[in-house]
């Protein structure tokens, strides 16, 4: 009989062992930034969304006016349900999605009677049966779509040729709020409107601030679960809270330094490479007298469960805009950073998701070079994330149920990888590099957790 003996380890047996143990540390820190631990050194973490399983292509080149053969993804709807509506510019049309990225139908089209009515793909909003209202300011009308995207009824525009829409949102409730601009003595308007019988009650109006000719500066508004509307100052860092009547029930101040707008913030990506800056900016600046004279300290909110987002004028190194968060009393809960367009807020937050188009660069050289006024880049695609941490004001959803959904339009060179909602003052680079995956550039990009 004979006895079988191990033989020793070698050397590089027990390297590699320390190695994978080594990697696999790595790793559990990695996990543990991500998931937003806390230490006794920061308290803030950066708010991670794990990218899942890989893309999948839905549609193919043969079948674009399904898919959206995009230009650009800017103008989007959410629904109460996830529901996802993008404009497809070049069709003339709206394509609406599930919120897992299946298509599902289309509004309008080249050979529908809605294209009498110019522009009502460029604004519109879904309610929660996914009944869509857009507006024609061209052609002075609302269009009312049913959810079945082909029946749909018009409506007389409501106001004097002097004023036009700007925003549209319906409340929980679906009751329709709209934004109404008027040029000739600088005044916004938020009404609570019932198109179907004309009826419009007015909530709140400012007509404090001069404002650009090439780049509007308006408030903004966003509305709560108990259909309490919240309205930014187009001047000050302060927020108007409404009651459903239309009755102010809270007014918050914060005394901010605002920042003046500069020769700087004239400053736009004109093609890849080339900046210039806004034609005749010189006589815009010598209008801009006092108050006018700096951005507005709130530039846009955005409400979801008990959070308040606060988008501020100020940003950090990265060109990312600031944003505060609260509750729905003001009590002061965080602050986190992300980009953002000047006077046109691109966020949408729901059901403790953000949706963004792609605004964001890693180009450090074009950051520094592009003013407030600029964009970065056209976006091409729409990255949907679920907030984290002290970011949502409702149940966490447990990780391990993501999945990553592509809708392919129009595709181009290049990759990038996915956006990402940063606390600030934190370490993201080792993260992100372990946790996102660089795709092929696409039109539209759902990451759904």
């Amino acid at each position: 009989m004979y006895m079988r003996t191990k033989k020793p380890r070698s050397g590089n047996y027990m390297r590699k062992i320390s190695n994978r143990i080594f990697l696999l540390i790595l790793y559990l820190c990695a996990v543990m930034m991500a998931c937003g631990l806390k230490d006794r050194h920061q308290t803030n973490r950066v708010a991670f969304f794990d990218p899942g399983t890989p893309p999948r292509a839905i549609g193919s080149d043969d079948d674009t006016w399904k898919t959206g053969n995009y230009k650009s993804v800017w103008i989007y709807a959410v629904d109460s349900g996830g529901n996802i509506y993008i404009t497809d510019t070049d069709g003339f049309k709206i394509d609406k999605f599930d919120k897992n990225g299946s298509y599902l139908l289309s509004f309008g089209g080249i050979h529908h009677a809605s294209l009498l009515y110019p522009g009502w793909q460029d604004l519109y909003t879904a309610d929660s049966k996914g009944n869509l209202a857009a507006c024609s300011n061209g052609a002075r009308k609302w269009l009312l779509f049913k959810n079945n995207g082909k029946d749909f009824q018009f409506r007389d525009f409501g106001f004097t040729e002097e004023s036009y829409v700007i925003t549209m949102k319906f409340d929980p409730h679906d009751n329709l709020f709209i934004m109404v601009h008027t040029p000739r003595d600088h005044t916004y308007t938020l009404y609570k409107a019932d198109i179907e019988k004309n009826l419009f009650q007015a909530f709140h109006k400012d007509n404090q601030r001069i404002r650009p000719p090439f780049q509007d500066l308006p408030p903004d508004f966003d509305l709560d679960d108990d259909s309490h509307i919240y309205i930014t100052d187009t001047i000050d860092y302060r927020i108007y809270k409404y009651d459903p009547g239309g009755r102010l029930i809270k007014e918050y101040f914060k005394d901010a330094e605002k920042i003046k707008i500069g020769e700087h913030d004239f400053n736009f990506l004109a093609r890849q490479g080339c900046i210039q800056q806004i034609q005749g900016y010189e006589n815009v600046l010598k209008k801009l007298t006092g108050k006018s004279s700096y951005f507005p300290a709130v530039i846009g909110i955005n409400i979801d469960g008990n959070r308040v987002f606060a988008w501020t004028s100020h940003q950090d190194k990265e060109k990312k805009y600031r944003v505060d968060v609260y509750d729905l009393d003001f009590n002061y809960v965080c602050t986190t950073s992300y980009y953002n367009a000047m006077g046109n807020n691109r966020a949408v937050i729901k059901n403790g998701t953000m949706y963004i188009p792609n605004i964001e660069s890693s180009d450090e050289e074009l950051k520094k070079d592009v003013g407030r006024f600029g964009m970065f880049n056209i976006p091409f695609k729409l990255g949907i994330f679920r907030l984290s941490g002290k970011l949502t004001g409702r149940p966490v959803i447990p990780h391990g149920t993501g999945k990553v959904i592509t809708i392919v339009g129009a595709r181009r060179m290049g990759h990038r990888h996915a956006p990402y909602f940063q606390y600030k003052n934190c370490c993201v680079f080792f993260v992100e590099y372990f946790f996102f995956v660089q795709y092929g550039i696409i039109e539209f990009q759902i990451i759904q957790l």
